[in-house]
């Protein structure tokens, strides 16, 4: 079974993937190891090196490996250039890794990206007072390629990135030309708004996970966007 490398950040779909994996090795006998990599306390080579208790061998499904681990790169390299068949890797990243980083551990790392669609990125830039026809053109689009929950997400980042702009911008730390992009949508909203509009967001989630909306996930989103 091959290694593999999963970054980016749709985690939904990245997630879907990485359970499915999962679920293969699984069924093919291996014998599952999760472990949190941030920060560089984990020793990749003791783990490997240590004996499967029974199937085809060990599984070993690291998260965040390569996040605020400088030395992850090389040491990833100088484990895989030397290959045990007893031991599987799976990386999952929740950011995109740089292609640099990508270019150097193709020999070693099957990759896989998973980037958030841009129509996703224009509805969240829709989303605005004054806005809801056109905003609900775009999600209905939306909903075509992404989940309600990772919209739920999305939308809920967006709107804490506005609040935070509104409130606290001197320690927002953006890009240029996205801090310009969310300081047009925010002059739109006042702090109150997007605080509603944040705990609406959360009640949503709450009551899906619990199976307690009236209508599904799409049909609330829906509301939601028509009521700003």
């Amino acid at each position: 079974m091959k290694s593999y490398l999963l970054h980016g950040e749709n985690h939904p779909e990245s997630r879907k993937k990485l359970s499915l994996l999962i679920s293969q090795a699984e069924t093919q006998g291996w014998e599952i190891v999760r472990l949190d990599g941030l920060g560089d306390k984990i020793d990749l080579n003791t783990i490997s090196g240590t004996a499967s208790m029974f199937g085809s061998g060990n599984f070993l499904v690291v998260e965040n490996y390569f996040s605020n681990n400088k030395k992850a790169v090389q040491l990833v390299k100088e484990l895989l250039d030397k290959p045990n068949p007893q031991t599987v890797f799976l990386f999952w990243e929740s950011k995109t890794i740089a292609p640099q980083t990508l270019r150097s551990l193709a020999k070693y790392l099957q990759t896989e990206e998973f980037k958030i669609p841009k129509i996703l990125f224009n509805f969240l830039d829709s989303f605005s007072p004054g806005n809801a026809k056109h905003s609900l053109m775009l999600l209905q689009k939306t909903l075509k390629e992404n989940s309600p929950d990772m919209l739920v997400i999305m939308l809920s980042r967006q709107i804490r990135l506005l609040y935070c702009l509104l409130v606290d911008s001197k320690n927002l730390k953006l890009a240029d030309w996205q801090k310009r992009n969310l300081e047009q949508q925010a002059k739109n909203f006042t702090p109150g708004q997007l605080l509603r509009i944040h705990n609406q967001l959360l009640e949503l989630d709450r009551k899906n996970k619990r199976s307690q909306l009236p209508e599904n996930l799409g049909a609330s989103l829906d509301l939601l966007v028509a009521s700003i």
